[in-house]
This record gives structure tokens, C-alpha cells and sequence, in this order.
């Protein structure tokens, strides 16, 4: 987020790498993300 990258972005990052890692820990990623997000309130 430093570098300019969007929260979308990191979700839609987030999201592509389900068929690599799987389903529950995108899912996770994604719930962390919005916790950041939030914090950061963005």
C-alpha cells in the first residue's frame, strides 16, 4: 500500500491465488486485508 497498490487491487491479488493455496487461507488473507483496511480506514 506504500507503493500505490490499491485495497482492491490486494483483494483482487487475494483472490488469484485460490487455486494455488486454496480456498480457507485466501479466505483469510481477505479477512486480514479488511482488518488492515479498516485500521488504516480506507
Amino acid at each position: 500500500m506504500h507503493v500505490g497498490i490499491t485495497g482492491q487491487e490486494l483483494d483482487e491479488a487475494i483472490l488469484q491465488t485460490v487455486p494455488y493455496a486454496g480456498f480457507p487461507p485466501a479466505m483469510n488473507a481477505a479477512r486480514m486485508l479488511d482488518e488492515i483496511l479498516i485500521d488504516r480506514e480506507v
